[in-house]
């Protein structure tokens, strides 16, 4: 049996915009004779059911330990985190534009990004705008880095334009932060417009600038969102979540568990 695992933001465009008409035939024929599809978010199944004939689609989301020691601790010194890729597909270079009218109103904001890609374009586009003295670039960061970037930003911000479902913004809600991204491919799974942050139409400059607004205004309103994502995160993206639903498949379709030694 072949179970398919389909995670990438991309694949209709990738299916409709690279693929000829036998590549396409070719996605066909293996999507309709896996065992079972997995997908992250609901918006993929309604994709699939419009090119393949399977109907053992099952939506398991992107599952993340929750230690709860990894806590936002808000400060008054305002800052957005961005974790991904520096290119405009993530809304990246809207979020730029977003920093240069925020930080009339809010003078030391401070945009720290983690993540490589187009480094020197979005640096040059920062120059432009007068704010690359808000926009620190850190490359990709892990560990306690990582850690520490979750505890002390105010805000964790994903503007992009697609996605799967982001590890980036389940870090995020494990660790208490207000989420401000878009309604694209599992986000709205993750995040619901008013409880955990704000979702917005990728794109949507004003309204971006408005929500994140919004919360660099309200610490109140900071610590209750990030307390409902922490809550989430806890209760629904767990690893034994995801894990109990793979076995149950696994066992279904006649996988033993092996023995444990002692």
């Amino acid at each position: 049996p072949v179970l398919f695992h389909l995670h990438s933001g991309l694949f209709m465009r990738f299916y409709e915009k690279e693929c000829g008409a036998i590549k396409k035939k070719f996605v066909r024929f293996i999507l309709n004779h896996a065992a079972y599809i997995f997908v992250l978010a609901g918006e993929r199944i309604n994709e699939l059911i419009k090119i393949s004939t399977n109907r053992k689609i099952i939506k398991i989301p992107n599952p993340i330990p929750f230690d709860g020691q990894t806590r936002h601790t808000d400060t008054d010194a305002p800052s957005l985190l961005y974790l991904g890729r520096l290119e405009k597909e993530k809304g990246v270079f809207d979020l730029l534009q977003a920093i240069s009218v925020l930080v009339k109103k809010y003078p030391g904001l401070m945009l720290y990004c983690g993540g490589d890609g187009d480094v020197t374009e979005f640096t040059n586009r920062a120059r432009e705008l007068g704010v690359e003295t808000s926009v620190k670039i850190l490359g990709w960061v892990t560990g306690e880095k990582k850690r520490a970037l979750l505890t002390q930003s105010s805000i964790y911000v994903l503007p992009s334009y697609f996605e799967g479902m982001p590890m980036g913004i389940l870090e995020a809600m494990a660790a208490g932060l207000p989420i401000v991204s878009t309604k694209v491919g599992g986000i709205p799974d993750l995040v619901e417009d008013g409880i955990e942050g704000y979702l917005v139409t990728p794109g949507d400059l004003p309204n971006l600038t408005r929500v994140i607004d919004l919360l660099l205004e309200n610490k109140a309103l900071r610590r209750t969102m990030g307390d409902a994502g922490r809550l989430k995160v806890q209760n629904h993206f767990c690893p034994d979540k995801a894990l109990s639903q793979i076995e149950e498949i696994y066992r279904e379709l006649g996988a033993i568990p092996a023995v444990q030694g002692t």
